[in-house]
């Protein structure tokens, strides 16, 4: 029987048959398995290769000086303990277009600042106006920096990676006692999840990989302390799985599909608190 890579929890078949439903890029199928003991989902294809899933990545053209809400909980878990002043180092793990590290370059403009992802190349182009950034275009398991880091951050990259102990090793390999670590991820236990499961805008298949209960983070971070719990998100995933689960192009241009979408929103900004997001903060055990 196949095996959580969380917990080494039994695995049975949650959604069988999954397609890449956000993006459309290939038919090719899927299925999400969910772990017994913690709850958390994961694909389990050892055959897996994801490279062309993220072939002309909508989330890397993003405009980068426009801060998500979503994100802007990292300023403030950051200015809890710094100030805007101080020297202090800075790696953004999976820094993807570059939007958290250009919003950190403009809040702490003394931070030495670093940022790695598989490919670089969005980061460097939206952030060519800050040559004095570290860029490193690497796997995690493969990244050659010799030092620890007094803040490290990562944004909706630990759902993606394969094998999760991968950043275990590199938390274990480049923080300390002191270092400030935070992470956010998708919400698999979130209102919009338990709505509309498989056609769930998060579930992204197959570029997420595995999606974390707290009992599952907690089982892979059992060496470090799990703190400073905050959910956070958009009611755009409210929405955009709904558009999901009825078949309809979320990249619809139209006007009439945008004034659609911008007054369902509203709407829901009025009632619902998005929770399709949860923001932690770790700390080494002592």
């Amino acid at each position: 029987m196949k095996k959580c890579k969380l917990c080494k929890g039994d695995l049975s078949i949650e959604y069988g048959n999954c397609k890449d439903i956000n993006f459309s890029i290939s038919n090719e199928k899927f299925d999400w398995y969910k772990c017994k003991r913690c709850g958390s989902f994961s694909i389990d294809d050892p055959n897996l290769s994801v490279s062309e899933y993220y072939k002309d990545y909508k989330p890397h053209k993003i405009d980068v000086s426009n801060l998500p809400n979503s994100l802007s909980i990292f300023i403030e878990k950051i200015l809890a303990v710094y100030s805007e002043d101080d020297k202090f180092d800075i790696i953004d793990v999976g820094c993807g277009s570059g939007v958290l590290l250009y919003q950190l370059k403009k809040k702490f403009p003394n931070a030495r600042l670093y940022g790695t992802d598989v490919t670089i190349s969005p980061a460097i182009n939206n952030l060519s106006d800050y040559q004095d950034i570290n860029f490193f275009e690497s796997e995690i398991k493969d990244l050659s920096i010799e030092k620890t880091f007094d803040v490290v951050v990562s944004s909706q990259l630990l759902e993606h990676l394969d094998d999760p102990e991968t950043m275990v090793e590199f938390l274990e390999c480049h923080t300390n006692s002191k270092s400030l670590i935070i992470f956010d991820i998708p919400n698999v236990e979130s209102v919009s999840f338990k709505l509309f499961g498989r056609n769930w805008i998060h579930l992204d298949t197959p570029r997420h990989r595995v999606l974390y209960t707290r009992t599952g983070l907690n089982y892979l971070f059992r060496e470090f302390k799990l703190t400073n719990v905050v959910y956070t998100g958009s009611n755009l995933s409210l929405w955009s799985s709904f558009c999901n689960s009825i078949s309809v192009n979320l990249h619809n241009n139209s006007l009439f599909f945008k004034v659609i979408r911008k007054v369902v929103i509203k709407l829901l900004d009025l009632f619902v608190v998005p929770d399709d997001k949860i923001n932690f903060t770790l700390s080494r055990n002592k």
